[in-house]
């Protein structure tokens, strides 16, 4: 069955709301597969090592399921599942 496209606008509306007292900046934005390809990314700063990967490696693949948000260096990720498409939005504030 696929999703309707209010259940796709309530995924993204997980992800996305943020007190914006708390966020001042968008650093990217990244859209992938539970599989970890990466299907569609965009950066608006220079990135310096692989925030995504760390995310993949150290928290998804562990499956801690509780967490929402991971720090890896100067990198402070967010994500949200969309469970019936498969996919992971993840994005970095500062």
């Amino acid at each position: 069955m696929s999703p309707s496209l209010a259940d796709q606008r309530i995924s993204m509306g997980r992800l996305l709301a943020f007190n914006p007292t708390s966020i001042s900046m968008l650093d990217f934005f990244t859209i992938l597969t539970k599989g970890g390809i990466v299907l569609w990314s965009k950066s608006f700063i220079r990135i310096t090592s692989s925030p995504v990967d760390a995310l993949i490696k150290d928290v998804l693949i562990e499956e801690r399921a509780g967490e929402n948000s991971y720090t890896k260096d100067s990198y402070s990720l967010k994500w949200t599942f969309a469970n019936e498409l498969d996919l992971i939005f993840v994005v970095n504030v500062r």
